[in-house]
């Protein structure tokens, strides 16, 4: 009886406790080690052979085993202390049982590694053990001892790849009578049915391999499933024959996995359900806690983000840390981690992020920091395949540091690992060209090293081009691979493979340093040469140069192409490439492109594109882009045209599974994307199609905008979930100021942001189960995208007799569409993309900074982007501009055009999209009978030190009375008034205050309101607007994160998120009286039912033609309309700060008249 309860796990039985011995016995086999331990203490120490044995048995289950019946990887092959006891039961618990988990790992990880390591595992080491076991089972003559170990050894084969002995058990248990034990085939049928739904692996770990989480589950095809559902049917029928509640309750659970696969969620919910009851009727306390695991993944799986049940971490870890195991826990949290990479891989970012979250705090609660950190890893490469920067180097930074933060050695894996780390942060920090980043690299780098395995280590020398190195390493890596199995199975011995492994991470590490001494200075040069700064650009760029030539040519052709120095290119191309003959084909593609030599990128990547892959993450994409572009510089449109149509088609599809906001941001922020639609618009108009031209360079900017402006219709029948996006918009805003904290600090232990971040988590959690609560599933089922904006749906909306003008800017190539009611016409033209933005942003610096030395700038920018449309805007007096990535900068209406501004006679706007035109359509001016929503001056707390603006407390009352309402104005001006205001519903909201442009954290940006009270673009993001026309009469608050998709991540899109129709915001700072005058002006016109963007443009020049003495005497009529104080000719000031040379400026400089621009239509 006591083999019998110690088996009763392998048997999926059920036993009486009768002696002692039997109690402890009988709480191994229920899965209980810790209990057992407990029960060993109050034996009788005479029986010390079996007690012995039995605690070794004990130990070994609390530490080393997992779901599946599998060992947890601590020490696979344990050697005993002693030799086991000559009795069956002490023999089993001492070494059958512990070493049979080692077994089916061994198996599983030699197959892993190849079909020849399987059998070469199995025939070496597997099956001689297990033959032992048989003879010594065989021996004692008990029939249980007999059949576990027969269970065992068709479990192990099956699990090293050959099957083949468990379906002929099966077919000899077929052909006896049919009084066969029911338990015998209820044992070979699920057996049987286990080798066709997971070959390699258990359906209890979700046919997961938890020593290799990475790794997608091997299943079973359809076919398999069918087969195998028709055999656990039989086994759950003899289970219950055989009066085995634990066995039916084994099978529930598979059944139930069955259904999830084959798409029935609420049958495989009732069926895992039913297991977990099962178990625990049954006193198997470690198989309902894989049962509440399973409907956990069930949940994460069906798109159920917010179970109603309790969360299965206090169930997992007070079992844990009370009768049960300790590492059995941990493979539960395994389970959860395993299903978040393939939600990951698969595309559902939602469900994934909710995994990990799952698993990271199973992990937490059982103490296991190994196993969160790794957890975190993988969360990390989930917020980098999202282009979340910010939050992939903040969780980057953070594990990094919690490895590092003991003295002393690391042991080899933590420091393998924190070198990953490392490695890969390095990369990331080049991504976002972050230079100081860069150069605190390889201080980091060397304080690692000096804590390496055997001893410091110091970063490998340049005796290579990383290229060369990188080949290498790869090949290295491959081998290793081949080689997991071990010694046993042809591998190398573990010392070697650790070796190899801590030589390949040393050169990692030096790669990434080395490029990051050069790509330092490469990124200084690219944010000057962006900034204007020529001569500061060119001394970046030398010296990025001079540091690569003696150790990486490849980084040689990096400095060069980002440059622009083509004449040096193809030379220096191709003597790398002579020296590089296995490079990658599409990486040699892509020098030669850079280099100018289109007919040799062609060669070198062919003309067969990369297959789509069933994995959404595969970025198939870019290789297609990258023939598309070649195939644009041989002048070959209609290829480029198929190569960048299949391209949009399958990033279109991946995009279709990013349902956050947030995410969808970061997603488009990125050249790749960009240039998928610009080669597709520049192939067209390669063929003369300019309505498609028009429609692929609106495409990628109309993505996460088309969606944001949809979600004001969800919100209307989900009342949380504008809650839910302005928790994440909050929660992007706080990653953003904790990686800024990062920035700033070599620890980046600021435990404000630290809090701050880990409050926004919150609130985003709970955010999302509400609204998981109110409509499951609505968050991903939601559209992602506008439709497709056509030349004639945008046209036939257009005002009357207006012209749109959209451009489409970078790599060197500027397209330019313009689309009246009822033609379409378009450009391609040079540029030199890093000139022009430079040339932008001085031009933009030099208008809100009154500087006089500005005419060539303006004439530079006005011919490049006014000259190839010329001939249409002299027909037009209403035009709107969709702009491209730093073009955003530019108020349009201030360029030179024909010796006066070219808003001197047209009313101008721009729009982020034309895709929002349809929508945005019908109502040029806001209604006027349902009051409006004024705000003034705030008082605001002095710790902030805010000037009070006393000029846009004259323009807010001004405002008031022209439309007939009553202002918020110094104290009363706070949040809960101005909310209280808006549930009133009226269409019109003018806000004049300070603006706070947040560079770091851009959803964070707000408007500063009385006391400490603010509102900010998350925020808005929250708030429901059903409102005509929005007035933000503060600093910047047209400004944001320019994303190269288009988007600008600021205050203006959370007011057309918020459902706003038409915004009035500014581009640089705003003098307070001056923007009085503007807005009085501007109101008024609206007041008389103007429409919007007329109302602006003739305010504007109406202050422009206006010459400051006379514009005092108009803010001093104002101010005395209202009963305010004049303050003209003291002290002046802009709603933010005083903007530098503000007192030189001539009267009708753009930075007094120019800031604000309308955005609508």
């Amino acid at each position: 009886m006591t083999l019998h309860a110690l088996l009763a796990r392998g048997l999926w039985v059920s036993t009486d406790a009768g002696t002692p011995l039997e109690a402890v016995c009988a709480a191994i086999g229920a899965g209980e080690p810790r209990r057992a331990a407990r029960l060993l203490d109050q034996l009788d120490p005479s029986a010390k052979d079996d007690v012995g044995a039995l605690r070794h048995c004990v130990s070994h289950l609390d530490v080393q085993w997992w779901p599946g019946e599998i060992g947890a990887g601590v020490d696979l092959m344990p050697t005993a202390e002693s030799s086991p006891p000559d009795s069956l039961l002490g023999f089993f618990a001492h070494e059958v049982l512990p070493l049979s988990l080692a077994l089916r790992t061994l198996a599983s990880g030699a197959r892993r590694a190849g079909e020849q390591a399987g059998h070469e595992m199995l025939s070496n080491v597997l099956s001689p053990r297990i033959a032992q076991w048989q003879r010594f089972a065989s021996q004692s003559g008990d029939t249980v001892a007999m059949a576990w170990v027969e269970l065992l050894r068709v479990d192990v084969e099956r699990r090293a790849g050959r099957p083949e002995s468990t379906f002929a058990l099966m077919n000899h248990v077929r052909d006896q009578p049919q009084d066969a034990d029911p338990l015998t085939v209820a044992l070979v049928h699920l057996i049987a049915g286990d080798a066709l739904l997971t070959p390699l692996q258990s359906p209890e770990t979700c046919g997961f391999d938890l020593a290799a989480r990475s790794q997608q589950a091997v299943l079973g095809d359809a076919a398999a499933r069918t087969e195998a559902e028709g055999l656990y049917r039989v086994a759950r029928a003899a289970f219950q024959t055989a009066q085995a509640p634990r066995g039916v309750a084994a099978v529930d659970l598979r059944l139930g996995w069955l259904c999830r696969l084959d798409g029935r969620p609420d049958t495989a919910q009732e069926m895992i359900t039913a297991a977990a009851e099962g178990f625990h009727q049954a006193g198997d306390d470690a198989g309902h806690i894989l049962a509440v695991t399973h409907l956990a993944v069930a949940d994460l799986m069906a798109g159920r983000l917010s179970p109603t049940r309790p969360g299965p971490v206090a169930q997992v870890s007070g079992w844990a840390t009370g009768d049960g195991s300790r590492s059995y826990a941990l493979g539960c949290a395994g389970i959860v981690h395993c299903c978040g990479n393939a939600l990951r891989d698969q595309g559902d970012i939602e469900a994934a992020l909710a995994a990990f979250d799952l698993s990271r705090r199973l992990h937490a609660a059982l103490g296991d920091r190994f196993g969160e950190q790794a957890v975190i890893g993988d969360l990390a490469e989930l917020y980098a395949r999202l282009n979340t920067r910010g939050a992939t180097i903040t969780t980057l930074e953070e594990a990094i540091a919690e490895q590092t933060a003991a003295t002393g050695d690391l042991d080899t894996v933590a420091w393998l690992n924190t070198i990953h780390l490392l490695v890969w942060l390095g990369n990331e920090l080049l991504k976002e060209r972050d230079p100081d980043g860069l150069a605190r690299l390889r201080d980091r780098a060397a304080r690692l090293l000096a804590r390496a395995p055997g001893g410091p280590r110091e970063l490998a020398g340049p005796d290579e081009d990383l290229l060369v190195r990188q080949e290498k390493a790869q090949r290295r890596l491959a081998r290793l691979g081949a080689a997991r199995g071990g010694p046993h199975a042809g591998g190398e011995d573990w010392a070697s493979m650790t070796a190899d492994n801590i030589e390949i991470a040393v050169s990692a590490m030096s790669d990434i340093v080395v490029t990051a001494d050069v790509m330092a200075h490469q990124c200084r040069a690219l944010a000057a040469a962006q900034r204007g700064e020529v001569a500061l650009a060119e001394r970046e760029f030398t010296a990025a140069l001079a540091a690569a030539e003696p150790v990486s040519q490849s980084l040689v052709l990096a400095v060069l192409a980002g440059w622009g120095r083509k004449a040096d290119l193809p030379a220096r191309t191709a003597m790398f490439l002579d020296s590089m003959p296995d490079i990658d084909p599409e990486h040699a593609a892509t020098l030669w492109f850079n280099a100018g030599e289109f007919e040799r990128a062609s060669n070198a990547c062919g003309t067969t594109p990369p297959e789509s892959s069933t994995v959404d993450w595969s970025r198939t994409w870019d290789g297609l882009t990258l023939r598309a572009r070649i195939a644009l510089g041989l002048g070959r449109a209609d290829e480029a045209a198929a190569y960048a149509a299949e391209a949009a088609a399958r990033f279109e599809q991946w995009f279709a599974a990013v349902a956050s906001d947030a995410f969808r941001v970061a997603v488009l922020d990125d050249a790749s994307v960009r240039r998928i639609y610009q080669a597709a618009a520049s192939a067209a108009l390669l063929s003369d199609d300019p309505g498609s031209a028009f429609a692929a360079a609106d495409r990628a900017r109309s993505f996460s905008l088309g969606a944001l402006v949809a979600d004001a219709e969800w919100a209307t029948s989900v009342p949380a979930f504008r809650a839910w996006r302005q928790a994440e918009a909050e929660w992007v805003g706080r990653f953003d100021r904790r990686r800024a904290a990062w920035r700033r600090s070599a620890t980046g232990m600021d435990p404000r942001t630290a809090s701050d971040l880990a409050e926004a988590q919150t609130r985003l959690d709970a955010a999302a189960s509400e609204v998981e609560r109110q409509s499951p599933g609505v968050a991903r089922s939601r559209p992602t995208a506008l439709p497709p904006a056509t030349a004639e749906d945008v046209g036939a909306h257009l005002p009357p007799d207006a012209l749109l003008i959209e451009y489409l800017f970078g790599d060197d190539h500027l397209v330019i569409c313009a689309l009246t009611e009822s033609r379409c016409q378009g450009w391609r033209l040079d540029t030199d993309s890093l000139a022009l933005t430079g040339i932008i942003h001085r031009l933009h610096t030099s208008w809100q900074t009154g500087s006089a030395d500005v005419t060539a700038d303006e004439q530079s920018i006005a011919d490049t982007l006014l000259g190839p449309v010329r001939h249409l805007l002299d027909d037009h007096d209403r035009l709107i501009f969709v702009p491209s990535g730093v073009m955003h900068l530019l108020p349009f209406h201030a360029l030179p055009y024909g010796g006066r501004p070219l808003g001197h006679d047209r009313a101008i706007s721009q729009l982020p999209a034309a895709a929002l035109i349809p929508r945005l359509a019908g109502r040029p001016a806001p209604r006027l009978d349902g009051g409006a929503v004024v705000v003034g001056n705030p008082a605001t707390h002095p710790s902030r030190g805010l000037r009070r603006l006393p000029g846009a407390e004259v323009e807010a009352l001004t405002l008031a009375r022209l439309l007939k309402t009553k202002a918020l104005i110094g104290e009363h001006a706070n949040e809960a008034a101005l909310r209280t205001a808006l549930t009133e519903g009226s269409p019109i909201l003018h806000m004049a205050t300070h603006g706070v442009l947040d560079d770091e954290a851009p959803t964070l940006s707000s408007l500063v309101l009385a006391g400490h009270d603010e509102i900010t673009l998350a925020e808005l993001l929250g708030i429901g607007l059903d409102v005509d026309l929005a007035v933000l009469s503060a600093c910047d608050t047209g400004r944001g994160d320019i994303t190269m998709s288009g988007d600008v991540v600021g205050l203006a899109r959370g007011l057309l998120a918020a459902g706003v129709r038409h915004s009035v915001v500014s581009q640089w700072p705003v003098d307070d009286e001056v923007g009085c005058l503007t807005m009085a002006a501007f109101a008024d016109r609206i007041a008389r039912g103007h429409p919007v963007a007329w109302a602006l443009a003739q305010a504007q020049q109406q202050v422009r033609l206006t010459s400051a003495p006379d514009r005092r005497d108009w803010y001093a009529d104002l101010a005395q309309q209202v009963n305010a104080p004049v303050t003209s000719g003291g002290s002046r000031s802009a709603r933010d700060v005083r903007p530098p040379g503000a007192h030189r400026r001539r009267a009708t400089h753009p930075s007094w008249w120019a800031p604000f621009i309308h955005i609508g239509l």
